[in-house]
């Protein structure tokens, strides 16, 4: 009996959950101030929507501070263009590729992106062995990364979930570079060498009429990855990374994140 057959033969005994925002939530709740800008210089909606709804998601949990603090550094760096001046320091000839590459996409993209995503990809391609894996874990809360860990973390996350957003980031990595990024579930990231990984060579860019909708699934998954992380301490509480006592004690007291400056 093949495998498809077989799994039709299994009951269903999943029961979801399901909450849903209504329109007026979603309208009632409050932005921080970094927000409340971009909408008055006419920002894009469907962003500012999608800002709104984890503003009212939070709100309807009575979890707030976490939300706020997020929105304020992911809303600051949608103000804020990503600059390859930002790192003097990287003067080799990988560090030189990598900000080409990153410049590249942030052009592509423009102000529909925000800069920490960048900066967050860059933080993995410029360190001093980027063809090591490191956890992140193991660098918060020394200054190294360009955001708190938790959004650093959720926008390697989102990257992954929204694929053509991901499929073009490797696509310019791999022709600037000769190397993809890597990143896992324990917070490991490194560069990896297209040989190693016996990856082709990848050539592809989206539609620039596909932009819109990607750009705004990736806030998406970007914001409800935070929540996962800040408030339902996801995947950690499992316990069975070597991590996972590290992140619980980097989130206590619970509901105290103060974000970092982009």
């Amino acid at each position: 009996m093949c495998i498809k057959c077989d799994l039709r033969k299994r009951s269903e005994t999943i029961k979801p959950v399901y909450i849903f925002l209504q329109k007026e939530d979603r309208a009632a709740a409050s932005l921080p101030p970094e927000w409340q800008e971009l909408e008055a210089k006419g920002f894009y909606p469907d962003l500012v929507e999608r800002a709104r709804a984890h503003a009212a998601y939070a709100a309807q949990r009575g979890r707030t501070a976490n939300a706020q603090a997020t929105l304020a550094v992911i809303g600051h760096s949608f103000a804020v263009r990503f600059d390859t001046a930002s790192y003097p320091n990287a003067t080799n000839p990988l560090s030189r590729q990598v900000l080409a590459a990153l410049d590249e996409l942030a052009d592509f993209y423009g102000d529909r992106v925000p800069s920490i995503v960048w900066h967050s990809f860059a933080h993995i391609a410029l360190r001093e062995n980027p063809t090591e894996e490191q956890s992140i874990l193991r660098e918060a809360g020394g200054g190294k990364l360009p955001a708190h860990y938790t959004i650093v973390d959720s926008c390697l996350h989102a990257a992954g979930l929204v694929y053509t957003f991901m499929l073009h980031v490797q696509s310019v990595f791999q022709q600037r570079t000769g190397m993809v990024l890597n990143h896992n579930c324990d917070c490991n990231c490194s560069l990896v060498s297209v040989e190693a990984c016996s990856t082709p060579t990848m050539a592809f860019s989206p539609a620039r009429s596909n932009v819109a909708g990607m750009t705004a699934s990736l806030l998406t998954h970007l914001l409800a990855e935070t929540w996962k992380l800040q408030e339902d301490c996801l995947p950690f509480a499992y316990g069975i990374s070597e991590e996972s006592a590290a992140i619980q004690a980097l989130l206590k007291p619970r509901g105290r994140f103060i974000a970092e400056s982009v």
